[in-house]
């Protein structure tokens, strides 16, 4: 329960069943007599940050190469095949390798909401315009969003966290009518430092560079008594907290997970949890300590990203809202030829002086609009806040004050009420 919480998924191997554990990424299990199982490696990555010695530009050109054979290799397909298009660079990029590798226009669609700050469907049709795709958009409100959820909670087997599954799920069961294989931009965040979190991390190092760790960590934590939390992660506001709650944090480890995290803070889920299973998590040992602790903040959350959350969060959930409608999706980013060459080059190519994405905005001034290459990120976000206050509010209370719930075992319901 406590890493659900905590990350959004209850683990890389472990599940919410007992006896029940996941294949690890890069794993296989061998069957052995007497029904033994053994756990055998096939892959891991061989190295982060160890190539040293390559220009930026030798750089580029790798990628940008490896990147166009990655996504030809993945046009092959019997059966009709579409590209889900963001208004984001990593989509955008696959979109101009298909292109280039296509006869026919390929066809793209987009996801898009009433919502101007979370829609991207401008950003895409620049896209498409430019590679003339066959292109179609879907847009949804929350009404669409009551009316899949619980099919959406049910294809997953387990809880799960991560609330653009909600959209995902709806693409795919409308892509499902025309298109059997997609391709998306999966992984590039990951390989190439595109995370806000990964622009904050060297801000962090610097600011404690200059100031005593206990000073900026006293400092902050004074002042997070005083400030409200965001309700976006789009704002200055939100970017000036989240580096004040980190630099709060006591040490690296510490530091690393708060940047990585994708839900509940352990201060928050403290103060939510029932007394059980607050003790439980305070006395419960995170499994990635002993292989982070001793690592420099942007090295630990570069191999957390990789190894953590993106199996753990993105991957599953493209996965599982692809296959429940018979879709098979594909991710060129995650070609074996470009994650071993993205992750053997130096955090210092992927992001400096405060600019993420060096390598993917070099190779997309080329081929993309320049409103993408340089506009702000946005990721793949919905008006959560929005429909959960109001549009949502009705299903929601429904559902925690059933009479068979396990909502109040897990929390404290004196203090849910006080929200």
């Amino acid at each position: 329960i406590v890493p659900y919480f905590r990350d959004g998924f209850s683990g890389i191997e472990k599940t919410f069943y007992s006896n029940i554990k996941r294949v690890l990424p890069g794993h296989y299990y061998k069957i052995k007599e007497g029904g033994l199982l053994e756990k055998v490696k096939y892959w891991s990555v061989p190295c982060f940050g160890c190539r040293t010695k390559v220009s930026f530009f030798e750089a580029v050109s790798n990628v940008e190469n490896l990147l166009n054979i990655a996504v030809k290799k993945r046009l092959i397909s019997d059966a009709p095949l579409g590209i889900f298009l963001s208004g984001g660079i990593d989509s955008g990029l696959v979109t101009a390798f298909a292109a280039k590798n296509s006869i026919n226009p390929v066809k793209t669609m987009t996801i898009g909401f009433d919502d101007a700050q979370f829609d991207e469907r401008s950003l895409s049709r620049l896209v498409s315009k430019r590679y003339g795709t066959d292109h179609s958009e879907v847009v949804i409100n929350s009404d669409d969003m009551i009316d899949n959820l619980h099919s959406v909670i049910k294809s997953y087997g387990e809880p799960f966290g991560d609330a653009s599954a909600l959209p995902s799920n709806i693409i795919s069961k409308i892509a499902a009518k025309k298109l059997k294989v997609v391709l998306n931009g999966d992984g590039g965040d990951e390989l190439f430092a595109g995370y806000r979190r990964q622009q904050i991390s060297p801000i962090i190092s610097k600011i404690e560079s200059y100031l005593p760790f206990n000073t900026a960590r006293k400092a902050s934590g004074f002042m997070l008594k005083y400030l409200t939390t965001p309700k976006t992660s789009r704002t200055t506001y939100s970017f000036a907290y989240r580096v004040l709650s980190i630099l709060a944090e006591p040490g690296n480890f510490n530091k690393m997970v708060k940047l990585g995290q994708n839900c509940l803070d352990k201060n928050e889920l403290y103060f939510f949890l029932n007394g059980n299973i607050a003790i439980d998590y305070m006395n419960q040992n995170n499994p990635y300590h002993v292989r982070y602790k001793d690592h420099e903040l942007e090295d630990a959350l570069r191999e957390w990203d990789f190894l953590h959350n993106l199996p753990g969060v993105l991957l599953t959930k493209m996965d599982i809202a692809s296959m429940q409608h018979s879709i098979e999706a594909r991710s060129p980013f995650l070609d074996t030829d470009l994650v071993e060459y993205a992750l053997s080059l130096p955090l210092g190519l992927h992001l400096h002086n405060g600019k993420r994405k060096r390598i993917l905005m070099e190779i997309s001034s080329k081929y993309l609009p320049e409103e993408i290459t340089f506009g702000t990120k946005k990721g793949f976000e919905i008006p959560l806040y929005q429909w959960m206050k109001f549009d949502m509010s009705e299903i929601i209370n429904d559902t925690i004050n059933t009479p068979n719930t396990l909502f109040f075992e897990i929390f404290e319901k004196q203090k849910i009420e006080l929200f």
